[in-house]
């Protein structure tokens, strides 16, 4: 009797454990579960402007567009005083164009790309954002289409790396800067690359397209690094955007402040000040002493 009872419930745990299994399978696939944002995902587009696809974060979707249609999408909540990006990036050279939008309507427009393929909001509350894709008569193929928020944030003296590839088209990252400080930036890029980066700056509560930057290195070629030095005219969140325009593989930016009024490697003018005072301070040390030896 009691061994009946033991098989009865081992053949109800294997039962149950099974069933657990395939549910899971279920469930984790990228096609089904949005909130997988680490996982690719490949969505149906929709044309209804009353009922738009949802852009998950941070994962780039792969979607087919056909000529001359409107393709509308719909981000979550996006976080208040951050920056936040929409990309679309064609995969094989479809004519189409990238709107945003901050109403369910798509009646208000805040940015719309430009010749590079992004577009850049900051928005001063909590909110929804209405993205929407026009193609034009050669808009038929394939493109990757993302809204990433920039919430890496680059330190004084610090560096980060990532990798881009055809579906990851670019990497963001935010810092603090104070008016008149000096400040050094540096990409180090793959032998099999050629990667670009971008400075923004936005007020909380405006939007901005791709062009809209405030420097840009973008030397042409694969391998070359890039590197940038400025001081900025207004204290603020800025936003840097490392972006590929051919090849793949990982790079690593760096990012310092230097202080004083000199580029990176070199001697600020405040270090020759302090060093003539200690000089004059040890001459008149030195002169005084003699003085008293002589008394």
């Amino acid at each position: 009797m009691k061994l009946k009872i033991i098989l009865t419930c081992f053949i109800l745990l294997i039962s149950l454990m099974l069933g657990a299994f395939f549910l899971s399978s279920k469930i984790s696939d990228g096609n089904t579960v949005l909130y997988r944002h680490e996982d690719p995902l490949t969505s149906a587009t929709s044309t209804d402007k009353g009922n738009p696809d949802i852009l998950p974060n941070t994962s780039a979707v792969y979607e087919y567009y056909e000529a001359v249609s409107d393709y509308y999408y719909c981000t979550a909540p996006a976080t208040y005083l951050y920056y936040h990006l929409i990309w679309v990036h064609p995969s094989d050279s479809p004519d189409l164009m990238l709107f945003l939008y901050d109403d369910a309507i798509f009646s208000t427009c805040v940015s719309y790309m430009t010749n590079l393929g992004w577009v850049i909001f900051r928005p001063s509350m909590e909110m929804k954002y209405y993205p929407k894709v026009h193609t034009f008569a050669a808009g038929t193929g394939y493109a990757y289409i993302q809204w990433e928020v920039a919430s890496h944030i680059l330190w004084s003296g610090n560096s980060a790396s990532a990798v881009l590839n055809e579906s990851r088209y670019l990497e963001s990252y935010s810092f603090f800067l104070t008016k008149s400080h000096l400040y050094y930036l540096n990409l180090t890029v793959p032998a099999g690359g050629d990667f670009d980066f971008y400075l923004y700056y936005l007020p909380s509560g405006d939007a901005t397209h791709g062009d809209d930057y405030i420097f840009e290195e973008a030397t042409l070629g694969l391998g070359i690094n890039e590197s940038l030095s400025w001081q900025p005219s207004t204290s603020g969140q800025y936003l840097l955007v490392v972006v590929r325009t051919s090849g793949s593989g990982p790079f690593t930016v760096y990012f310092q402040e230097y202080l004083g009024d000199s580029e990176p490697g070199s001697i600020p003018f405040t270090n020759y000040i302090l060093l003539g005072l200690l000089l004059s301070y040890l001459f008149l040390y030195k002169w005084k002493r003699q003085l008293s030896l002589k008394e």
